[in-house]
Formats: C-alpha cells, sequence, structure tokens
C-alpha cells in the first residue's frame, strides 16, 4: 500500500510540500527516516546475509547420535583391539602407558618398550658381589696388564 492511498490525496500533497526534495521512507513503526539511509541500511543487511550465508558451509555438522554411538563403539574396538595386541606380546600390564590413534604407531612403540624392559631385566639381574677373586691374575685382568697376568700364571705353576 502505497502513501498515497494511506494518506489521501490532498494531505498526501501537503505532505510532499513539506518534505521537498528530500526522499523519505516509513519504518513498520511509523517512523520517517531519510531514503537514502534506509537503502544504505537495506544493502548493509543484505552483505551481512550473503556473508552468513558464504560462512555457513564451513561450520561443521551436528552428529547425529547414531553417528555418536559408532564412533564410541569404534573406540572401544580399537581400545580392544590394542589391548588383544598387548596382550600377545606380553604387555597388558602396560597398556595406560600405550596412548596411540592407530595400529602403525603402536608396533614401533611396543618394540621400544621391550627393548627398554630386555636391558632392564639383565641390569636387574643377579649378580653376586661376594665370589670376586681377589687373586693377583683377576687385579691384573681388571686393569688389562698382559705382563702381569702372565707373570702370575707362571708363578702358580712354580710355587
Amino acid at each position: 500500500m502505497e502513501l498515497k492511498e494511506l494518506l489521501g490525496e490532498e494531505l498526501f500533497n501537503q505532505v510532499m510540500a513539506k518534505v521537498g526534495d528530500h526522499k523519505i521512507d516509513i519504518v513498520s513503526n511509523g517512523q520517517w527516516i531519510p531514503k537514502s539511509k534506509f537503502d544504505e541500511v537495506i544493502t548493509e543487511k543484505n552483505q551481512y546475509k550473503a556473508q552468513v550465508e558464504k560462512l555457513s558451509k564451513y561450520k561443521p555438522v551436528e552428529k547425529s547420535d547414531a553417528e555418536k554411538a559408532l564412533e564410541e563403539r569404534e573406540k572401544a574396538l580399537f581400545q580392544k583391539e590394542v589391548e588383544l595386541i598387548l596382550k600377545e606380546h606380553g604387555l597388558e600390564d602396560f597398556k595406560d602407558f600405550f596412548v596411540v590413534n592407530s595400529i602403525d604407531e603402536l608396533k614401533p612403540k611396543i618394540e621400544a618398550f621391550k627393548k627398554i624392559l630386555d636391558s632392564q631385566k639383565l641390569n636387574n639381574s643377579y649378580k653376586p658381589s661376594d665370589h670376586k677373586n681377589n687373586d693377583a691374575y683377576s687385579r691384573y685382568a681388571s686393569e688389562k696388564n698382559a705382563v702381569g697376568m702372565i707373570g702370575a700364571k707362571l708363578s702358580k705353576l712354580f710355587s
């Protein structure tokens, strides 16, 4: 509906005489604003709308409950698979130390962990310390003194 129809022709002519060259528009609440300002705001609004539409395609899609449940099951299945592989290698007690995202990451970690455990087994094995030979030959052997070692052996032969 146009303003002319709303006001009637006589009143419309009076309003137009007072407004003059200034173009104005009426907002829905009845306020008068300059037409140029109104057009500027509408243009800006349309730019923002276009920008929102452009960026909305980058918004992550909400996952359904079924997809979330499937992800949980996949995680549990992967964790069971990791535990099974660790059990095969005898490392099930250390499962909390293996945090991986794929099986390919797990294999090198298992090998490295096994090497560490093997070296610890060797270092922690029983080494008797009270059965050391304190004879001259052993003393020269620890010093890598070949002449002294030969002399110690020969001295045993002739004594």
